[in-house]
Order: structure tokens, then sequence, then C-alpha cells
């Protein structure tokens, strides 16, 4: 690998949170086309399942940001836009062909983000944990940007995959906090049984 690269906006190998959004992308872009034959959507689920399955941190949880060659770790650090990204694909790929495998990865992901990521008392998301699944200040000060997280709520909102300005006008806010929040609502009730 390249050395001398910016380990955050150009870092070496592939960086999983992409493969989700790109993903969920091409899903967007299938469905804006009519959904055409071809196999948009067999890649689309192949590039979101490979991301998750060679990144998802099995002990703690989150994505390492980068992989190197044959889907091995690069670089491990931990940040919050790529559990947003997966959110995002996982929730498209629920809208399309919904497997019980989609709905527990969905449901992981937003128990995650809920208990590591969600700034409960401030508002946003931290953007970087360590090894342990404390916040840090590494590669960010404060909150970089709202997009991730916004995008996260919103778009597993909206019924379709496309055209989701419509869906989200319709909304009534709060039935839509509630349905934002239901993942995470069902995590800890499922937590307090154990």
């Amino acid at each position: 690998m390249r050395q001398n690269r910016n380990p955050m906006f150009r870092p070496a190998g592939s960086t999983p949170g992409h493969s989700f959004e790109l993903g969920r992308l091409l899903l967007q872009y299938w469905d804006l086309r009519g959904r055409p034959e071809g196999d948009a959507p067999q890649n689309a689920r192949r590039l979101i399942e490979q991301a998750m399955t060679d990144s998802w941190n099995t002990e703690r949880g989150g994505f390492a940001y980068t992989l190197g060659d044959g889907g091995t770790v690069a670089i491990a650090d931990r940040y919050w836009w790529p559990v947003t990204e997966a959110i995002g694909g996982m929730a498209a790929l629920v809208k399309l062909d919904a497997r019980p495998e989609d709905e527990a990865w969905y449901r992981r992901l937003w128990g995650f983000a809920h208990a590591h990521l969600i700034d409960h008392d401030c508002g946003g998301w931290f953007p970087e944990l360590d090894a342990n699944n404390k916040t840090v200040s590494n590669q960010f000060m404060g909150k970089p940007d709202i997009y991730h997280s916004v995008q996260a709520a919103l778009f597993p909102l909206a019924a379709g995959l496309s055209r989701n300005a419509a869906d989200l006008k319709r909304l009534d806010p709060q039935t839509a906090a509630l349905r934002c929040a239901e993942p995470i609502l069902i995590n800890a009730a499922r937590k307090r049984r154990l």
C-alpha cells in the first residue's frame, strides 16, 4: 500500500462505510431508473453483506475504518459514519427484499449506535470510539457533521428506496420519532429480560 496518505481522507485500502453507501446508492439509482432487468439488487446486497462480514468488530461492535487486501482489517479505528451508512444500506435491503438477517443487522446497528455513539445528553453522535468503546477525539474534535446521523434517522422512515422527500413530508413528527426509536426500545426491552 502507498505510504504518506492522510489516514482519514485518503486512506489506503477500501472503506467499508463507502461500500454500505455505494450499495444503497446503487439500489436508489436502480429504483429511479424504473427497476430495469439486471443484477443491480444482487450486486448491492453482495457489496453491503461483504463489507459487514469483513469489517464488523465481533468483540466490540462497530466497523473497522479500512480494509486491506483480501478483506483484512488495515485500520481498526471505529467511527460513527460507517455505522450510519450501514443503517441506510440495511434499511434499503429491508425495503427491497427483507430477510431475517437484514432485520437482525438493522437492529444490531441501531443498538450499537444507541449504546456507544449517540450523545443522549447533548444530541448528535460521538465521532470515534477507542478499543473499549469509549469516546475519543483523535481525528475529530466535537461533532464534525450532522449529515450522516440525519440520513440514518430519516432514510428508514421513507416507504420507498428513492424519491423520499414526499414520503418524509407526509410523516407525522411524533410517529416518525417513535419509528426511529423502535429498534432502540426493542433492544433495551430484550436486555431487561436477559
